[in-house]
């Protein structure tokens, strides 16, 4: 008798963590996704020397944001910082949409083919 306590009282924590993992692995997933957006932007940015719209398309064609923290117009030898982000929803570990960002910086005129 006392085991199937054991068990009934067992599930609800043991759901919780099952909910955990599965938002800890979704984060992982879209850091990653972000990650390799940002560096197709880092290479779009530095070859074409500005964030043009086919770029800011690219990104919301992942449904992603970006936006730029240097506010001067780049020239070669510049260095551009953006961030991508995106809004997720987790199961368990916030009510709110949790944001994650990337922030990256790329060199305007820097590129290796």
């Amino acid at each position: 008798m006392a085991y199937k306590m054991g068990l009934l009282l067992s599930i609800p924590f043991l759901m919780m963590v099952l909910l955990l993992s599965a938002d800890m692995t979704d984060i992982a997933i879209i850091k990653n996704g972000l990650d390799a957006v940002a560096l197709t932007v880092g290479y779009r940015i530095a070859y074409e020397g500005r964030l043009s719209q086919e770029t800011i398309d690219f990104v919301s064609s992942f449904g992603a944001d970006i936006s730029l923290e240097t506010s001067f117009t780049p020239r070669i030898g510049d260095t551009v910082i953006f961030s991508l982000s995106k809004e997720y929803d987790s199961l368990v570990v916030s009510k709110d949409p949790l944001t994650i960002v990337v922030k990256r910086s790329t060199v305007v005129g820097y590129y290796d083919r």
